[in-house]
């Protein structure tokens, strides 16, 4: 009786061994490598506050555990995306053909679904001049036919020969199921305000010669633009031009807590090339040649991720 007990109980050991092993597998299906950093799907993807996006690949990263979630259900490759609320849009190429879908977050794995064909070429959203893929958009929009904003999915498209800019964007409209090519006179983009006059109001800083840097450079008077602010609300981030390129001003990215006690330059960034968002935490996230990286509130700058593209949800 005893070794028949014996028996039973390392055949329940071998068999939970091997469940193991076939949960490890099908959560790895070659596509993206999972380890100790990572971990399998189902989760809350809600939790997940930014999406970093590598040769075609989407890993959906939780700042607050620091982990990291590769999106397995997506076989496609994935050239770009945007959050909008608990929607999480993107753009696959499917046989060099352009397609936007939509994976909508929540507590499991939901399969994403497509919504529709762009029209385009792999090639009209990517820039060989500087290796990026196309931005997407998500805006809440008024429109000729329809008075109350609706929400338009956008993506850049049509590429310069010796420019790291994108000629237009290309919206659909949730709610007519339209494609339209136009930016909108009107839209709700609280995150890029171009307006020195704007910061101070929304930041109430109605004195910012303590933001000034006086960075060397070609034009008469550096300007403070293209300000982001953190969900905290107690920090910021802006660009400081410096020159005038050939589609606008060029110049680093900055971090500036709001009672101006840090001020300073991210080096080795140019804000027309690289990418940039809040995480659930409040720390800024950038991107340089050397990875994603992400400044805490006393300015202290930590390495995140290898990759250069993303998204976040702020």
């Amino acid at each position: 009786m005893k070794n028949l007990f014996y028996f039973l109980l390392v055949m329940l050991s071998m068999g939970l061994v091997g469940c193991n092993n076939a949960s490890k597998t099908k959560s790895n299906d070659g596509k993206t490598k999972v380890d100790s950093t990572e971990v399998a799907q189902p989760v809350d993807l809600r939790q997940c506050d930014m999406a970093i996006f590598d040769k075609g690949n989407v890993t959906f990263y939780n700042s607050t555990t620091n982990t990291f979630v590769p999106f397995v259900a997506e076989k496609d490759y994935v050239v770009s995306g945007i959050y909008k609320g608990d929607v999480f849009y993107y753009t696959v190429a499917i046989n060099d053909e352009l397609y936007l879908k939509e994976l909508r977050l929540g507590n499991g794995l939901t399969d994403p679904s497509t919504i529709t064909g762009w029209e385009l070429k792999l090639s009209d959203c990517y820039s060989k001049n500087c290796g990026k893929a196309a931005k997407m958009y998500a805006e809440k929009a008024t429109t000729e036919d329809n008075p109350n904003a609706v929400l338009l999915i956008g993506i850049e498209h049509g590429t310069f020969e010796d420019m790291c800019v994108f000629q237009s964007i290309i919206y659909y409209n949730c709610e007519n199921k339209m494609k339209t090519d136009y930016w909108p006179a009107e839209y709700d983009n609280s995150q890029e305000i171009d307006a020195k006059e704007q910061v101070k109001a929304d930041l109430g800083l109605y004195d910012l010669t303590k933001f000034d840097l006086n960075i060397p450079g070609e034009v008469e008077e550096n300007k403070m633009e293209a300000y982001t602010v953190s969900p905290s609300r107690d920090r910021f981030a802006y660009a400081y031009y410096t020159d005038l390129g050939p589609t606008g001003g060029r110049g680093p990215l900055c971090f500036a807590t709001l009672d101006g006690k840090v001020n300073k330059i991210l080096e080795g960034t140019e804000v027309s090339d690289i990418y940039y968002g809040w995480l659930n935490d409040s720390r800024l996230v950038y991107s340089d040649k050397e990875g994603i990286k992400a400044v805490a509130a006393d300015g202290t700058v930590t390495k995140i991720s290898d990759g250069k593209m993303f998204v976040t949800m702020h």
